[in-house]
C-alpha cells in the first residue's frame, strides 16, 4: 500500500493562533444547515477535545472517555469551532484533484471566525501524485458564511479575490493584488485582518 507523506507547510497555523469568543452557541450541531442557521442542540456534559499524537486532526471522547462516534457537522466548547472533516470534504468534492484523507469522527478547528464568518484551513492533497508513491499535503482556506448560508473554498488566488469583492473590502483587494501569487498563510493574514482578531 502506497503512503502518503504530508507535508505541513503551515503548522503552525494550527498550533498557535488567536481565536475570539465563538460566534455560535456552545453545543452540537448535528448537520450543515443546522450550523449555518446557529440551530444548537446542547449537551450535559463537555467533551473531552484532543488531538492524539502524530495525529493532524481533533478526536472527541465524552464524560464516560468514550470515543464519539456519531457524525455530528460540528461541536461548540469553550470558544472553539470544530467541523468534522468528512463533512469539510464534501464541501471540496467539486475539485477532482483533491483528497483529504480522515477517519468518520475526526474534526478540524476553526483558525477564525468573526461576524458571521467562520475561517478554516483544511490539509489536501493532490490525486496525481498517488502514482508516485507519496503526496505532499498543503492548507487551503474555507469559509462559512453565516449570513448568506453558504461554504467559499479559496484554492486559487481569484477565489479569494472573488470573495472578497462579493463582500466589498476594498482594502483588502488593493493588499491582495499587490501579490502575485497566494498561499494559504496569506489567505489566514487576511482573513484575520478582516475579522479583525487581536
Amino acid at each position: 500500500m502506497k503512503k502518503i507523506i504530508l507535508i505541513l507547510t503551515l503548522l503552525n497555523s494550527f498550533l498557535s493562533f488567536s481565536q475570539n469568543s465563538a460566534i455560535l452557541p456552545q453545543g452540537i450541531y448535528k448537520t450543515y444547515d443546522d450550523f449555518m442557521n446557529k440551530k444548537v442542540t446542547k449537551y450535559n456534559k463537555p467533551f473531552n477535545i484532543k488531538m492524539p499524537f502524530g495525529a493532524f486532526y481533533y478526536s472527541l471522547k465524552d464524560s464516560t472517555n468514550t470515543k464519539l462516534k456519531t457524525p455530528y457537522f460540528a461541536i461548540v466548547q469553550n470558544d472553539s469551532i470544530l467541523v468534522r472533516v468528512k463533512d469539510l470534504k464534501e464541501r471540496f468534492k467539486s475539485n477532482k484533484d483533491v483528497i483529504i484523507k480522515s477517519t468518520d469522527y475526526e474534526y478540524n478547528l476553526a483558525l477564525y471566525n468573526s461576524n458571521d464568518e467562520i475561517y478554516l484551513e483544511q490539509i489536501v492533497c493532490s490525486k496525481s501524485a498517488k502514482y508516485i508513491g507519496f503526496n505532499i499535503g498543503y492548507p487551503k482556506g474555507i469559509v462559512f458564511n453565516l449570513t448568506t448560508n453558504k461554504s467559499y473554498i479559496f484554492m486559487e488566488y481569484n477565489d479569494v479575490e472573488s470573495y472578497l469583492n462579493s463582500i466589498g473590502k476594498i482594502d483588502l483587494l488593493a493588499h491582495l493584488r499587490k501579490k502575485r501569487k497566494i498561499d494559504a498563510r496569506e489567505v489566514a493574514k487576511i482573513f484575520r485582518k478582516h475579522l479583525e482578531v487581536q
